[in-house]
């Protein structure tokens, strides 16, 4: 009986991967161990966004090797499919597979001659199909799209991800429905550019008929948006984001930059002043509407006038919480050979700036929570026997007194007091 384990980095979209991995070696008669215990096989799910992504990875396979010299590491996920056939020269790895291959390993794991394998997603025309049974999660991630065609200038995803490919409308609404038949209250909803999810089917689609579409779902209770960029948000998804019963109430932005000069520099096609004047329109629309953002600094050529531009327009903006990235060079994107690169000690120095204004922003969101009523998600983890875990509808963290069992629950409760970032609340039955 041969046993496995897998460690997963980087985005939801490769969660949900590693979970269908689970599944998948489990049919074969496959043993899933914990963390702390010794397996045959270590299955790294990796992530290349930055370079950290990548040491992050490297030096956990070191590590894991001297902890456990007889398991056999498999690497795979977008370092994987990146720099795979460098790596499968690393004598600490069994195996590389790519982005499309980890889905069939099942087919690989047995084959003793498999070294490296990575389809050139560049190249690749359809979406990989397939149906996941459960999450390991209270709340079920559904992976609707893969690939992106943007081509930012800083960004390395379409070569680790390919072109966007889109996963069926049909095949979408069949996995919903047998999450909500298996008990699961929220979907989240995950991909690489969601919002090119159905241009490449034909006919083609827009992502707000898939929204529509799961809308009419009997028995789901909510769900949740992944990124979204700007310019996807026109006026028709606007509306309905304010009019649906069932997404929720949160939305995080893939903004990047908040000047127009860096973001032109991106090759992001939008304007700050129109983003800003779309969030304000849907915070005044939508109640206690959470908006979180992703923002690079130091971008090559990000002066420090631009920078004190981006941090005013932050601090005026209404988003409650952001990913701060320092910009990181990646191998063949047009950033890389930008002029004007900025020091790591200046991009360092930026992002400990925007830290500190995102933590003074997210403060003043969840004060404003402070006595309001809302709908939580009780996760199945507990903190102790009275302590539930549990999240918004608007992505808030909860943390839930309960004399009653309520894991799995949708609850409405109302806030009482906030701790290290957390909202608290009683819930008697």
């Amino acid at each position: 009986m041969k046993t496995f384990k897998i460690y997963t980095f980087g985005c939801k979209t490769n969660r949900q991967e590693s979970d269908y991995i689970s599944q998948e070696l489990k049919k074969i008669g496959f043993v899933e161990k914990e963390k702390d215990e010794k397996s045959d096989y270590t299955i790294i799910n990796s992530c290349t966004v930055t370079s950290n992504a990548d040491d992050e990875v490297l030096y956990f396979i070191r590590k894991q090797k001297k902890i456990e010299p007889n398991t056999k590491i498999i690497l795979t996920g977008c370092l994987a499919q990146v720099k795979g056939k460098e790596l499968s020269q690393n004598p600490d790895i069994e195996m590389v597979l790519g982005n499309s291959e980890k889905l069939n390993i099942t087919k690989y794991i047995s084959n003793k001659n498999t070294k490296y394998e990575a389809e050139n997603l560049l190249k690749k025309e359809n979406f990989d199909e397939f149906t996941l049974q459960a999450s390991k999660r209270t709340r079920a991630t559904l992976k609707i799209q893969d690939g992106c065609n943007s081509f930012c200038a800083y960004c390395i995803v379409p070569y680790a991800r390919g072109k966007s490919r889109s996963s069926h409308l049909e095949n979408i609404i069949e996995n919903i429905n047998n999450y909500v038949n298996n008990g699961y209250k929220e979907i989240v909803l995950s991909a690489i550019h969601l919002g090119l999810w159905g241009k490449d089917l034909n006919p083609k689609r827009k992502l707000i008929d898939l929204l529509k579409e799961i809308e009419k779902i009997e028995g789901l209770k909510r769900y949740r948006l992944g990124s979204l960029n700007p310019s996807e948000l026109d006026e028709e998804m606007i509306e309905y984001l304010i009019s649906s019963q069932k997404v929720c109430n949160h939305l995080h932005i893939s903004l990047q930059s908040a000047t127009n000069k860096t973001l032109e520099n991106m090759n992001r096609h939008y304007k700050i002043e129109e983003t800003i004047k779309k969030l304000e329109y849907l915070t005044t629309h939508i109640k206690s509407l959470n908006i979180g953002a992703d923002i690079i600094v130091g971008f090559p050529g990000e002066t420090k006038e631009d920078f004190a531009i981006t941090i005013e327009n932050l601090k005026n903006m209404p988003i409650n919480y952001m990913h701060i990235f320092p910009y990181s060079k990646r191998q063949n994107t047009k950033a890389a050979e930008m002029s004007c690169q900025i020091s790591e000690t200046e991009k360092k120095r930026r992002a400990k700036v925007l830290k500190q204004i995102a933590t003074e922003k997210q403060e003043i969101f969840l004060q404003s929570m402070l006595g309001t009523c809302q709908e939580v998600l009780i996760e199945n983890s507990k903190t102790n026997d009275k302590l539930y875990k549990g999240v918004g509808r608007n992505y808030t963290k909860f943390i839930i007194e309960s004399d009653q069992n309520i894991g799995n629950n949708i609850i409405e409760v109302k806030v009482s007091k906030i701790i290290d970032k957390k909202l608290f609340a009683n819930f008697n039955i």
